[in-house]
């Protein structure tokens, strides 16, 4: 798009005009801008007119990855008029989505979802990516054929209505995996993984862990690579070439992965950390207490206790071992749960072993063992377990012990088991077994602030 700029004075403020014209020149845009200079640095679009009626959707950007935001406006509407904006898209493994707006134009014809709140939709707040985590299933995923593939990009179709009658439609790129990001499947030394690599050397390196879903987080792990990080999904169940079932997984098993990635001639071994969601936030804190190496963990709703995983009859099963011997355990209270409506929630069952002083003191992780700082997220509203209770309560081990590194739990009130990297489908999908929790918004909003402060935690804490 090619900008002429012009100035004139109103009310003591500067308006510059920005005409800007398309290659199809099939309508022509004038966009005021109010502030400064365009060569004082970037300004922010005031107003938009179309000399024509024709509405157009505009999107900056029109490609990005899937964590990063995008500003959405129509322009060209009869002010006054109320407009839907549909955003579809497709996931990686086929499952179809579908979020709304319904908003009414402003005295200049525009709709800027970045600035108003849909009357009616699938969300009802002022949120730029509302469009994106607010999405409501609208067909299920044809097959499993992709639960371990991660394809670069997925397209987002916009469409735009006025009464029955559609007036716009564009379409975006949202990005799973960064252009220049190189991708290493892994399966060498009994390791099970994908290495996310982006340009550079002397690389801080993340090993990035799933939940009891098990298999690979390969999105988190991808969107960490754009951001300059080597990011190693390593499954540990739940994948071809690793046990159907975690119980008793050996945490040498997990340390193997860490000496691979620091063994890369692209990453730094001295710059290391651990990222990993529920389960895998477990298992994040306890890799961060056994192993030296692990010099930064990121643990998303996790429990700082170590859980049992089934029986052998009698025998209780750890989740994790160590030179063979399992690691002492909480015990979930199945009989807490009620299994009547689904999508269930089972945090009663969890909840059990939080009234129980032994249980808490035997299976707690010693987390004061870790050789660097330590960032816990949490919902209150978990549906899961109680993710906030079990963050607390490692808060008040490591000022117990006087931890030497930076330790913070950010807790967010209405969240629920979603919490994630943002702008990622946070309702309750069709058929879903077991509840998360929370809020859609609340969880969204926490999403996106948890990933900011994350990306600044890892930033202080493994760059150099």
């Amino acid at each position: 798009m090619l900008f002429c700029w012009a100035t004139r004075m109103a009310s003591a403020s500067l308006l510059y005009l920005a005409h800007a014209t398309r290659s199809t020149l099939d309508s022509v845009s004038i966009i005021v801008y109010r502030g400064s200079s365009p060569g004082a640095g970037s300004v922010t679009p005031a107003v938009v007119y179309l000399m024509n009626t024709s509405p157009q959707i505009l999107v900056e950007p029109l490609s990005g990855m899937f964590a990063d935001p995008v500003e959405i406006r129509v322009v060209g509407v009869e002010p006054g008029n109320l407009l839907a904006l549909e955003a579809t898209l497709t996931d990686r493994l086929g499952a179809r989505y579908r979020g709304l707006g319904t908003f009414t134009a402003d005295a200049n014809g525009v709709v800027d979802v970045t600035r108003q709140a849909p009357r009616s939709g699938t969300y009802a707040c002022v949120d730029g990516m509302g469009l994106f985590w607010s999405v409501e299933q609208t067909a299920s995923a044809a097959g499993t054929e992709m639960l371990h593939e991660l394809p670069e990009s997925t397209s987002v179709t916009l469409v735009a209505r006025i009464g029955d009658e559609e007036v716009a439609r564009t379409e975006l790129e949202r990005r799973y995996v960064a252009s220049d990001t190189r991708i290493i499947n892994v399966r060498e030394a009994g390791l099970v993984g994908r290495l996310y690599l982006p340009p550079g050397d002397a690389l801080p390196g993340i090993l990035v862990l799933t939940g009891s879903s098990g298999g690979l987080a390969l999105q988190p792990a991808a969107e960490l690579a754009a951001r300059g990080y080597a990011a190693f999904a390593l499954a540990y169940f739940g994948i071809e070439g690793r046990p159907e079932d975690l119980s008793e997984t050996p945490l040498e098993y997990l340390e193997a992965g860490l000496g691979w990635l620091g063994g890369r001639a692209e990453v730094d071994s001295g710059t290391l950390g651990v990222m990993g969601t529920s389960k895998g936030g477990e298992l994040s804190l306890l890799l961060g207490a056994t192993y030296p190496e692990v010099r930064a963990v990121v643990a998303y709703v996790p429990s700082t206790l170590v859980y049992a995983w089934g029986r052998d009859g009698d025998r209780i099963l750890s989740s994790w071992t160590v030179r063979g011997k399992g690691i002492p355990c909480a015990t979930v209270d199945g009989t807490r749960n009620a299994f009547d409506q689904p999508p269930h929630s089972i945090r009663p069952g969890y909840e059990a072993a939080l009234e129980d002083p032994d249980m808490i003191e035997r299976s707690s992780i010693a987390i004061e063992r870790t050789n660097g700082p330590i960032l816990m997220i949490s919902g209150e509203a978990d549906a899961m377990w109680p993710s906030s209770e079990y963050a607390d309560l490692g808060m008040r081990r490591l000022s117990r012990h006087g931890f030497a590194h930076r330790y913070e739990h950010l807790r967010y009130p209405n969240a629920g088991h979603h919490i994630g990297q943002p702008n990622l489908p946070t309702r309750t999908m069709p058929g879903q077994y077991f509840a998360m929790g929370g809020d859609p918004q609340a969880t969204a909003e926490a999403s996106r602030d948890a990933w900011t402060q994350v990306l600044g935690f890892l930033a202080e804490s493994l760059r150099r």
